[in-house]
């Protein structure tokens, strides 16, 4: 049979907050939803996203509830309070799975499992079996449940027992001795002028006194000598000595005595240098005088930082410090140290130039890094969380928060509806970022020297035809002798062919650097020419050779 329990106050308080969305996650501050999965530590009972614990939680051997630091050796799983199913049911309250809870009650002598339904918080306490005893104060008896202790022997009455004080202790039944009396009783001070109340158990009585306080007034009591009082402010213990007693016959530097009959006469002052010899060395300089002395000499000393040396009074303890700032690398490599007379001044890697300033990188997410300055090193992963949905492009899919920052978008099963500019039929593809796939569609489009049409994909802005591309040259006089090509003909604007015209002045042509429409060089033709000799029997290939002059010296001829 179901054992029916009000639930704890604390499983109450988390089941009300869960069941109207108003319990926040630990670590992401993000009200937890009925449909979030969750995890729940069996020590504290936090409740948090299972989603956010497993972020947590990663990369490590061994990891702790952020709360109550309780370790764990394997990675969090999601589950209902029970731990029997991943997630709750969705006709039970928030994350329960309606079926017995059967946790053993941690902490506990009970071999009984929680026979309640799945529950947030503490299982509530065993009423199986259990015996009979006397409660701690012994004037009652008290149940106890299967499980409880005997620390669990209190009535809830008030104890009763004697005090040493003689007064009835007032606590609730408890085990041990009793704690110190609270009744309130009125004691005097030190010196015995006021009264004030106080809880019995803290009241410590002077034996000399037999007062219990200070009322912070002077004590005002008469001194041994019975002429003067004490001037302390209300004490405990006896009162100070007489100041001045008769015993004193001589000044405080001894140079000038007295005849003093009763510690009520009083002192001749004495003109007299004080002189003597103090603990540093020095002489005191001050008139005659009671009291201790004190150095007025001044000294140097090296400030803190060693670059400078400061004069100081003699008997200065305190730190000598000088203005200059330090301005040394701190031991990041980054920042610069701006204290004053630094310690650490030219001591390379010293503890005391740790860098304590935030890093501030900026993070390839756009963040800035706010570990404390590493240095050079690599920053570590963004610790941010994104708490608005991660979508892919067409809003299909999506990864609810909380996420952490760096999360890459969900990959997308459905098919992507972007129309290419084109106007062909797309290309079958799923939703994604970025450019999408090129369109193969054939098409006729112009070949690159124009004069044919050709066949190819849509992505293909032109292609070549195969053809000599003939376009006239920059020159003027020749075409373009390549295969039909993408660019410009040249390089760099001039014509690479050779002249080729016939020379005015033999039966060749130019062979010398394209010229355009300019006359051609009149250098020697090198030419070969083949010339017999007068028997035509024997020929021999020379250089042509001719020029301008030449051929007007043949014509004068």
């Amino acid at each position: 049979m179901t054992e029916i329990l009000a639930p704890t106050t604390q499983g109450q308080e988390i089941m009300e907050k869960l069941n109207k969305q108003t319990y926040e996650c630990v670590i992401c501050m993000v009200p937890i939803r009925r449909y979030h999965k969750i995890w729940s530590c069996p020590r504290c009972f936090t409740v948090v996203h299972s989603t956010c614990v497993v972020g947590w939680a990663a990369n490590k051997p061994t990891w702790c509830c952020p709360v109550c630091r309780l370790e764990f050796d394997k990675p969090p799983k999601p589950s209902c309070f029970c731990g029997k199913h991943v997630e709750g049911s969705k006709y039970e309250s928030a994350h329960c799975c309606g079926e017995i809870c059967g946790k053993y009650r941690v902490g506990t002598n009970c071999p009984h499992p929680c026979t309640r339904k799945c529950h947030a918080g503490p299982c509530g306490p065993c009423t199986a079996g259990g015996k009979t005893v006397k409660c701690f104060c012994g004037r009652n008896v008290v149940h106890l449940g299967c499980g409880q202790d005997e620390s669990s022997r209190s009535c809830g009455k008030m104890c009763m027992k004697e005090l040493p004080c003689r007064h009835a202790c007032i606590a609730i039944c408890h085990d041990g001795p009793c704690p110190k009396c609270s009744v309130q009783v009125e004691k005097p001070c030190y010196c015995g002028k006021e009264k004030s109340k106080f809880s019995c158990g803290d009241c410590v009585q002077d034996p000399v006194t037999k007062g219990f306080y200070s009322c912070k007034n002077v004590c005002g009591k008469l001194l041994a000598c019975g002429k003067h009082h004490c001037t302390k402010l209300c004490h405990s213990g006896p009162c100070e000595e007489c100041p001045t007693p008769i015993s004193i016959k001589t000044c405080a530097c001894g140079k000038t005595h007295y005849n003093r009959k009763e510690c009520t006469d009083p002192f001749e002052e004495c003109p007299e240098i004080c002189g003597k010899k103090l603990p540093c060395g020095h002489i005191c300089h001050s008139k005659c005088h009671f009291g201790p002395c004190k150095c007025t000499e001044k000294i140097q000393k090296r400030c803190r930082c060693g670059k400078e040396i400061i004069e100081v009074p003699c008997g200065y303890e305190g730190e000598v410090t000088c203005e200059n700032v330090c301005n040394d690398l701190l031991n990041c490599k980054v920042h610069r140290c701006d204290k004053k007379c630094c310690l650490a001044h030219s001591k390379i890697n010293s503890d005391l130039h740790q860098c304590f300033n935030y890093c501030g990188k900026e993070l390839p997410c756009g963040h800035k890094c706010m570990q404390i300055c590493h240095g050079n090193k690599k920053c570590p992963p963004c610790s941010h969380m994104m708490l608005t949905p991660l979508t892919c492009r067409c809003g299909k899919t999506k990864i609810m928060p909380p996420i952490p920052c760096g999360t890459q978008p969900p990959q997308c099963n459905y098919p992507c509806l972007i129309i290419p500019p084109c106007g062909h039929p797309p290309v079958q593809h799923n939703c994604h970022f970025g450019s999408c796939p090129k369109c193969t569609s054939l098409t006729e489009k112009t070949c690159y020297c124009g004069k044919n049409k050709v066949k190819i994909p849509c992505y293909i802005e032109s292609a070549s035809c195969g053809q000599i591309c003939g376009k006239p040259m920059p020159c003027g006089v020749h075409v373009c002798k390549r295969v039909c090509h993408d660019g410009p003909c040249t390089e760099n604007g001039q014509c690479p062919y050779e002249c080729g015209k016939k020379k005015p002045y033999c039966t060749h042509n130019c062979n010398s650097k394209c010229h355009g429409n300019t006359p051609c060089p009149t250098t020697p033709c090198d030419q070969l020419v083949e010339v017999k000799c007068g028997c035509g029997f024997r020929k021999v290939q020379v250089v042509c050779g001719a020029t301008p002059e030449i051929l007007s010296h043949n014509n004068i001829s």
